[in-house]
């Protein structure tokens, strides 16, 4: 049994019951919160085996109050980590993820996010080392439920806060967590579970949609024709995205920010068409996808290209290594 509740930490919890006759029966009525902190204040004392022989220490972990054994263990800490490790979810965690929550309480930004969780996972802490700064608020953090969830947040985080000047990274955080807490409100009202977003994914799509797809981008250096359309916002640019299965949307801040421009080939064959300023020279066209960014035949290419040097474009050229 104790294996299964102690893992690595078996040998040091069996020495202790062997040092303490009334350490078994505590062990056996621990709850998981007491199991953490035994375990935790295992590593952070770096307690041998022989150390954890000692009837006087196995006797304090039962009688003395958990701030001060930490305190009398390792020193100095900061006043609410013995409160996060009564937090702590799941089985006995590593060395180095009970090091990796103490540094954490240090510091005070993560701390407070820490100590507004119901529950700590290791996930938790792998979310704060990931997210941005701004990002690191409890609601936020506790929304996440995979390491999708993070990536898909870290990649809307980053370019929202490129596209969106006008608003501090705190601002589309407080956003973003009003978007969360509003979808768990809807969820008490009991409205029918086909009207709401059960995923985090859902929740920060329709949050990137509302902040980026009102961003109308700069001045293209053409209107287009009838077959072929300038996509001027990210709107647009996620709609062509979904339309042509590809990656279109993670270009939208380059689009924002003026570095490149895109154009819907809407004749067949359709087709994605990307250009970029080329210093003084003008717009050259760096790129021509179509469909699941499959590539176009040379024919086709050069249709649309001529379209394209008619209105005053360089010739196709390679693009820089961040466009498609």
């Amino acid at each position: 049994m104790l294996k299964r509740y102690f893992g690595e930490y078996t040998p040091w919890i069996e020495a202790l019951c062997e040092a303490d006759p009334a350490f078994p029966e505590f062990v056996v009525r621990s709850d998981r919160a007491t199991r953490h902190f035994i375990c935790a204040v295992l590593v952070y004392s770096e307690l041998s085996l022989d150390d954890a022989l000692d009837p006087e220490f196995a006797t304090e972990l039962r009688t003395v109050p958990r701030a001060k054994i930490l305190a009398n263990h390792i020193g100095e800490h900061t006043p609410g980590l013995a409160k996060a490790i009564g937090k702590l979810a799941g089985k006995p965690w590593t060395r180095e993820q009970y090091h990796t929550l103490h540094v954490n309480m240090w510091n005070r930004e993560r701390a407070a996010v820490l100590s507004h969780l119901r529950k700590i996972r290791p996930e938790h802490l792998e979310t704060l080392r990931k997210i941005p700064c701004g990002f690191r608020r409890h609601g936020i953090v506790a929304a996440i439920k995979s390491s999708r969830d993070l990536s898909n947040l870290v990649s809307a985080a980053t370019i929202i806060t490129r596209v969106r000047e006008d608003m501090k990274e705190s601002d589309l955080a407080r956003s973003l967590e009003q978007a969360i807490s509003s979808k768990y409100r809807r969820k008490r009202e009991e409205i029918p579970r086909m009207y709401l977003s059960d995923s985090f994914e859902c929740i920060v799509s329709d949050w990137f949609e509302k902040l980026v797809g009102s961003v109308h981008f700069k001045a293209l250096p053409w209107e287009g024709t009838n077959s072929i359309r300038p996509l001027r916002s990210g709107s647009e640019m996620r709609r062509c995205a979904r339309h042509f299965e590809n990656c279109l949307a993670d270009h939208i801040v380059y689009a924002a920010t003026g570095l490149a421009g895109y154009f819907e080939h809407v004749a067949e064959p359709s087709a994605i068409v990307q250009v970029q300023k080329i210093g003084h020279l003008g717009w050259a066209i760096t790129s021509v996808r179509g469909l699941k960014n499959k590539s176009i035949t040379a024919q086709d290419i050069n249709q649309i290209e001529q379209e394209f040097l008619s209105a005053g474009f360089m010739p196709r050229m390679n693009a820089d290594e961040y466009f498609f």
